[in-house]
């Protein structure tokens, strides 16, 4: 990996962000009205970059956050007119019956890369017909990924990337750390195993808040997954796009893999 100099520019692959048109004629469901990110009426791909900055974001990856089909409609049309938009990782409702048809359907497109569980509190982990159907995205190459936020997901998600070990499966937001995580010993027990699949990337959404607070849990999930297995992701609207100077200066000579390659990568994009 080159190394960069402190100020230097980085390309940016954004491989988390959310897109939304509060005014579809068939409403939204997410996110919620009451959310003050409902308030911005809509969330679109010049919107975020805008707040690009310096760095050149040379591709978006959109995660879909609703299990309604005409959700993934929406994004999956909206990503094929997009040319910043280099993947649409769609819900699909892989725990329901139909789940083949709307997988080869979402399949005829080049910009769907793979399948978010979401909410992952309406999915059973364990469940042998999610497994099944997850084995048709094991063999078209697209990528399987969820939040876990406790230690338990942490532990089924581990089992998940052992059962498909030919997957690429992503760990959302970090594992949601807390900045005291590098203490608790049930979540570093769980990310442990965890980073012991080394078909499991995980994305690093920006931290908020002081940078340094989050500094010593980022130390663990950098020691355990290693600089090319972290995928930069702002999470954006939900999270403001900002810490990129902190997090440049943190990777130093991984920029280049953090930013951009590990998401090409485990994207195929």
């Amino acid at each position: 990996m080159s190394s960069i100099q402190d100020n230097d520019l980085v390309n940016i692959i954004d491989s988390h962000v959310h897109f939304f048109d509060a005014g579809r004629s068939e409403g939204i469901v997410w996110p919620a009205t009451d959310s003050p990110v409902y308030g911005f009426g809509m969330a679109m791909p010049e919107q975020r970059l805008e707040r690009a900055g310096d760095d050149p974001v040379k591709g978006l990856i959109a995660v879909e956050t609703s299990r309604r089909a005409i959700d993934d409609r929406w994004l999956q049309a909206l990503s094929n007119s997009e040319q910043m938009i280099l993947g649409a990782v769609l819900n699909l409702q892989p725990d329901q019956s139909g789940f083949s048809a709307r997988f080869e359907a979402a399949c005829s497109s080049p910009k769907f890369v793979g399948v978010r569980l979401r909410p992952i509190a309406e999915y059973d982990l364990g469940s042998r017909e999610l497994e099944q159907n997850l084995r048709l995205l094991e063999q078209q190459g697209k990528t399987i990924e969820l939040g876990a936020p406790d230690p338990g997901l942490k532990s089924a998600f581990a089992e998940m990337a052992t059962a498909l070990p030919a997957t690429r499966l992503i760990l959302d937001h970090a594992g949601h750390p807390q900045a005291d995580s590098h203490t608790d010993e049930a979540w570093l027990a769980s990310m442990r195993k965890i980073a012991a699949c080394p078909n499991v990337f995980v994305k690093v959404t920006t931290p908020g808040g002081e940078f340094e607070s989050w500094r010593a849990t980022l130390d663990v999930i950098a020691r355990l997954f290693g600089s090319e297995r972290l995928i930069y992701g702002s999470n954006w609207p939900v999270s403001r796009v900002e810490n990129i100077v902190e997090l440049k200066d943190y990777f130093r000579d991984d920029s280049a893999a953090f930013f951009y390659d590990n998401a090409r990568t485990a994207y195929r994009v």
